[in-house]
């Protein structure tokens, strides 16, 4: 009967898999993101009560912060979500890696950022219902606006063909993530896993650190 140090031994590798596919996914929807106006980093996308991430994500900041799991997130046992941390800033949740003055902000994770926030204004989600050209240019383009309140929001393109293709492999990658996820909450064992992975990547001095700057 396997025990939980074995069940921990066969996830590893299972993870450091999924953590290449999410470097890949990356990769391709860097390269697939064309810029209309750049962002401003006026911090918009980082006000939020849960800022959900993925194993991979997990993985890639502890690899390159000293922390522990708890240290710097949440683990919701009823939904099986993990959740980066959040501060108050002026009365409203921010993600705990934003820093925050009158007149600027910087994300302090910024080249191992979560896709979510590689890719905003862009959401690459399976149950879109609409979505409009802007301003009736750009035809074979998805076109998306951040709705911050900076002077002038970002605007990024993506090609619909392409949008496509990465939203499928996102929704697969996703899936199979929370399957994982899942069952390694159930069992209690996530954090010692996580861990794990971290200290085995290390051991094999694989370097995960990318440049996402878009």
């Amino acid at each position: 009967m396997e025990t939980k140090e074995d069940i921990k031994e066969d996830i590893v590798d299972e993870i450091i898999k999924l953590t290449s596919e999410h470097i890949k996914l990356v990769k391709k929807a860097k390269r697939a993101i064309e810029t209309i106006r750049p962002c401003y980093r006026c911090g918009y996308c980082c006000q939020n009560k849960e800022i959900l991430v993925t194993i991979p994500e997990v993985v890639l900041i502890l690899n390159k912060l000293d922390y522990k799991v708890e240290d710097i997130f949440n683990i919701d046992k009823e939904k099986c979500t993990i959740s980066i941390k959040t501060k108050e800033i002026e009365g409203k949740p921010y993600c705990r890696f934003l820093w925050k003055t009158e007149f600027k902000t910087r994300c302090t994770i910024y080249n191992i950022r979560p896709f979510q926030c590689l890719t905003y204004p862009i959401i690459f989600h399976p149950l879109f219902k609409k979505l409009e050209v802007y301003k009736g240019k750009f035809l074979s383009y998805y076109i998306f606006e951040c709705q911050g309140k900076a002077i002038k929001t970002c605007i990024l393109l993506v090609k619909k063909s392409t949008f496509k293709k990465l939203a499928e492999e996102r929704l697969k990658f996703l899936r199979k993530n929370y399957e994982i996820q899942r069952a390694l909450i159930k069992d209690d064992i996530l954090e010692d896993v996580l861990m794990m992975v971290v200290k085995n990547i290390r051991a094999l001095d694989m370097d995960l650190e990318l440049d996402l700057n878009l």
